[in-house]
């Protein structure tokens, strides 16, 4: 190659420098361009020999020969078509290298640059995730079937294990007559387990108010289990006394002459709790005396009561039974009297005052309610409107008589002075007190 050649090669790349990246021309195919240098200069005229040193700044053209246009140093991209373009061996080794080492190409027979094919230099896409796999449908298969049985162990579980594991110990339950019968499972069993829930009594046939043996039942699923209640008397008896009066020294007396009635649903037995201090009573006139009188049923429940006894010094003609006008029962409905019994006797001013009396508050309620109210147990002493006394009870009247003592220093109080003993005056004195009097004989 000759100088003149070489400066035309060089005047080549200048121009090529200095213009605008278009598409390939045919008319360029013998240009070549220089990949990605920062600056190139073209090359000096006074250059004579190709050396290995044609990058160097020593080699390259004065500034006078660049293009003012090429200020900005181009991106330079491959130029299509020159892949086959040969250059002088002799350069290949200089211009295929930049000074960053990055090769360029190679530079063929006919002096021309052969670059390297880049492709696909476009915009680095952005890096994407790897995507998920999806579980494995086996998988999920078998997740849900084993879900499924879970449930359906549960279920099975509650309804019949549960129910079949279920312990069941029947109580012997005992109550007494009348009493109110329980509600609650757990009176009649103990029941522990998973089922325990589910179990249900059967106590229907169960009567408390009549003494005996009834069964009931416990049912747990298909289980039955049978238990009994026994209804039994618990209660002691319970009696209506009477007021005796006896003569000084009787010989005789009896528990009868005292209980007008014994009540107990196992049958009812009653004798005096001492004997021997009642027939001591006989052997001093006076009274009030509490004779103590014990009631027994067959289950062994008792109790003791009292009863009352006056001694007269003499025979006993007959009792003055003097009785109040109604009035109104404080805080019920109803109506209340008073009756002074007084016995009588010859005296040695004739038929007078013994000195023994009575006095009974009698109150009959308007309704049973409140009757029932008052009454309670029946027991044979009671309190009730600030009285105190041995009581009587009427069910089918609603009538309740308490019976208290009426001693000859509480009439010598009411009367003012001291009670009048003889007959004539005792029912004056009655009269002026609106009340009416009978005599009862003894």
């Amino acid at each position: 190659m000759n100088e003149q050649n070489f400066n035309n090669i060089g005047q080549n790349l200048s121009n090529n420098l200095n213009e605008q990246p278009t598409s390939p021309n045919p008319e360029a195919l013998g240009q070549a361009q220089v990949v990605n240098e920062p600056q190139v200069n073209t090359v000096s005229p006074e250059v004579t020999n190709v050396t290995q040193t044609v990058n160097t700044p020593e080699t390259v053209a004065p500034a006078s020969s660049v293009s003012n246009n090429a200020t900005n140093t181009p991106v330079a991209t491959p130029i299509p078509g020159t892949e086959n373009n040969n250059m002088p061996n002799n350069m290949g080794s200089s211009i295929g290298q930049d000074p960053g080492g990055i090769s360029l190409g190679s530079i063929n027979n006919n002096g021309f640059v052969e670059p390297t094919k880049v492709e696909d230099i476009g915009a680095v896409p952005p890096k994407q995730e790897k995507p998920k796999r999806p579980m494995n449908k086996v998988l999920f298969t078998i997740i849900i079937v084993l879900l499924i049985g879970a449930v359906a162990f549960g279920v099975y579980y509650y309804l019949n294990l549960g129910s079949s594991k279920v312990s069941v110990t029947v109580k012997d339950v005992t109550l007494g007559l009348g009493e109110t019968l329980s509600d609650d499972i757990n009176d009649y069993a103990t029941i522990t387990g998973g089922g325990a829930a589910t179990c249900k009594k059967d106590i229907n046939n169960i009567n408390t108010n009549a003494l005996g043996d009834y069964n009931f039942t416990i049912t747990c699923g298909e289980d039955v289990y049978s238990g009994t209640v026994h209804i039994v008397d618990k209660t002691a008896p319970t009696a209506q006394l009477k007021t005796v009066y006896k003569v000084l020294n009787t010989d005789t007396i009896a528990v009868d002459d005292f209980v007008t009635s014994c009540t107990d649903p196992s049958n009812c037995a009653y004798s005096f709790t001492n004997e021997e201090t009642v027939k001591g009573y006989l052997q001093t006139a006076g009274g009030p005396y509490n004779i103590g009188i014990t009631l027994t049923d067959d289950e062994s429940n008792s109790k003791e009561v009292n009863a009352i006894l006056y001694v007269s010094p003499v025979e006993i003609t007959a009792i003055s039974s003097c009785t109040s006008l109604d009035s109104e029962i404080e805080g019920f409905s109803g109506s209340m009297t008073t009756t002074d019994n007084l016995v009588l006797g010859l005296t040695d001013n004739g038929l007078g005052y013994l000195g023994i009396s009575q006095r009974i508050y009698t109150y009959k309620f308007s309704n049973n309610e409140d009757y029932l109210k008052v009454v309670n147990d029946k027991s044979e002493t009671i309190t009730f409107n600030n009285i105190s006394g041995l009581a009587q009870y009427d069910d089918e009247t609603n009538t309740l008589k308490i019976a208290t003592d009426l001693s000859s220093t509480t009439l010598d109080t009411e009367s003012g002075g001291t009670f009048d003993r003889t007959y004539s005056a005792l029912k004056d004195y009655y009269n002026q007190k609106n009340y009416t009097c009978v005599n009862i004989v003894n």
